[in-house]
């Protein structure tokens, strides 16, 4: 009866440290960020925030928004990248242009940069920064021109891998 209570209690053990070990690499972190903290590199009146993100209210004049992109750190052991999802919409026949980068504590800019030219009516982009030039301590921002009636709706920060 032992023996069976020890091979019973065994295997509960083991399946327990397998569901863990498991479930810790399924899981995935991620931050959601809104885009209305975003802020108009100008001093324009036509950049408002709203429910749907960050708006250029202007009729005729292409806009600039800088916004700080949080990122999960540290990188998961082996990652070789930062990722990032870019989500907005464009008028018919417009379109968005957007520039990832990062800066250290200095404010120079390391680990390059990514672009986008985005010209379909709503777009998710993914970019993604090298993690052997971009380190844990490093900031990440976004640099978008939105045309007249563009939307930068959000961003997500997903695991690197």
């Amino acid at each position: 009866m032992n023996k069976t209570l020890v091979k019973v209690g065994s295997l509960l053990i083991a399946g327990a440290l397998g569901l863990t070990v498991n479930a810790s690499k399924a899981s995935a972190t991620s931050i959601v960020i809104h885009a209305a903290g975003c802020k108009s590199s100008s001093n324009s009146g036509d950049i408002v925030s709203t429910n749907l993100g960050v708006k250029n209210n202007s009729t005729t004049t292409s806009r600039t928004v800088i916004c700080s992109l949080p990122r999960v750190v540290p990188a998961p052991d082996g990652a070789s990248t930062w990722n990032f999802f870019v989500d907005g919409t464009n008028p018919s026949g417009k379109a968005t242009d957007c520039t990832l980068m990062a800066f250290d504590f200095e404010g120079t800019q390391v680990g390059g940069s990514q672009s986008f030219h985005a010209t379909e009516a709503k777009y998710d982009r993914l970019l993604f920064l090298s993690t052997g030039l971009v380190n844990s301590l490093d900031y990440t921002m976004l640099s978008c021109k939105l045309p007249p009636g563009g939307t930068l709706r959000g961003f997500a920060s997903v695991d690197a891998d």
